[in-house]
């Protein structure tokens, strides 16, 4: 089973990777059609390692791999919000990344670095947890990389928020 979900992890780790290279690091397409299949594909890419790091995250708690964050019921819904909360972050700021023209300049550069660091914290995380050798090994790395993830993307998602609460940021161009 560490098989196949190290498979998984690999697959959505490429997933990432063709994504944030061919869409979240290069210029929007101008136009409806542009956003539109922006969306999508960001959506969609998302969606995919969402229901990859569901099955790793499963496999890694049936082995035992979340003793560290409770017990019981407690722990099952701490580790499936925080993946979930966490993923929903990292969609935000796919999405947002693509409406950039709003912003600062400071606030690009720290929504695309946060569009590549949080998942590859996750991936890190996850890939650690779900070997035991690295797990016993670097169990404290494994802890700090998805907790920086989770708090990572709740900052992001409230700094996006409040950013485009500011009565001083509307300034629309057009397209």
């Amino acid at each position: 089973m560490t098989f196949f979900c190290n498979a998984l992890l690999a697959i959505a780790a490429f997933i990432f990777l063709v994504v944030s290279i061919g869409v979240y690091w290069k210029p929007q397409a101008p136009g409806v059609p542009g956003i539109v299949g922006y969306n999508w594909v960001s959506f969609f890419s998302n969606l995919v390692i969402l229901v990859c790091l569901f099955v790793v995250t499963a496999v890694i708690g049936s082995d035992g791999g979340f003793d560290w964050v409770g017990s019981g019921w407690t722990r099952f819904w701490k580790v499936f919000l925080g993946l979930l909360l966490t993923m929903a972050g990292v969609f935000w700021v796919g999405l947002v990344r693509g409406d950039m023209r709003l912003s600062t300049h400071l606030f690009r550069v720290f929504i695309a670095v946060s569009a590549t660091v949080i998942p590859i914290l996750l991936f890190v995380g996850a890939a650690i947890l779900l070997n035991d050798g690295l797990r016993a090994t670097y169990m404290n790395t494994a802890q700090w990389s998805l907790k920086t993830a989770f708090w990572g993307s709740v900052f992001t998602i409230g700094t996006e928020v409040v950013w485009r609460a500011l009565p001083s940021t509307r300034k629309f161009t057009s397209l």
